[in-house]
Order: structure tokens, then C-alpha cells, then sequence
């Protein structure tokens, strides 16, 4: 589970601070809207949270897979419009990245959340 809640809003920038399993006292994580470049980025993780490098074979293993399953369901294979081709390795952070799903799908449907919570688990 991870928290979040809006801390600023500008013409440039919307700062959020993240917090893994709630826990507010332990300290915050920073994610970034740049309004400017549409473009939202973890800038610092948070304490208790943690991330790691993902290949881009390792990610092509997994729509590989994926389109396996689908195969076996009889339904068609993802185009590279539903989900590219990996070309460059990404970072994952395994709080940061939930509690940006959640803020990413109100902004873009048009709503800036104050907070929020996501549960996993």
C-alpha cells in the first residue's frame, strides 16, 4: 500500500510527496508532473522504498509471454501500439510507480487528486 498526497501546484509543475505503507513519519518520497513536457518522474525515492533496472530483453520476455497466453486464450497478439517493443532498459520503483499509476490516471482523465491511497495487496 502507498499514499500520496499533492504538496504544490504551479503553471509548471504539480509536486507530490509518497509514502510506502502510509507511514508518514519515516519520511517522503517526490513525484513530478512537468505540465510543460506532459512528462511525470520519481525525482527522489522514498525511505523503505527500492528500485531496480529492467532490460530490455527482460521486458520483451514479457510481452513475449503475454502474447503466449493470448495465443493460448485464442485471442490476437499485442501490436506494438498496445505495448512496443523494448528498445531501452526503464527503472522501476516499487511504491513510487503504484502511487503514480493512480496519479497519472486522474490527471488524465482531467482531475488533479489532493491524495490518495493504492492497495495492492
Amino acid at each position: 500500500m502507498v499514499t500520496f498526497r499533492l504538496i504544490e501546484e504551479n503553471d509548471k509543475y504539480i509536486i507530490y510527496w509518497y509514502f510506502p505503507e502510509g507511514k508518514e513519519e519515516c519520511g517522503h518520497g517526490v513525484i513530478i508532473i512537468d505540465k510543460q513536457k506532459e512528462e511525470i518522474s520519481t525525482t527522489q525515492l522514498a525511505p523503505g522504498d527500492f528500485s531496480r533496472v529492467v532490460s530490455p530483453d527482460e521486458l520483451n520476455e514479457m510481452r513475449n509471454s503475454v502474447n503466449n497466453m493470448r495465443k493460448v486464450e485464442g485471442d490476437p497478439e499485442l501490436t506494438e501500439e498496445e505495448w512496443p517493443s523494448a528498445k531501452e532498459e526503464i527503472t522501476i520503483a516499487f511504491f513510487a510507480d503504484h502511487a503514480v499509476s493512480k496519479i497519472l490516471e486522474g490527471y488524465n482523465s482531467g482531475e488533479i487528486l489532493g491524495n490518495g491511497m493504492v492497495a495492492w495487496y
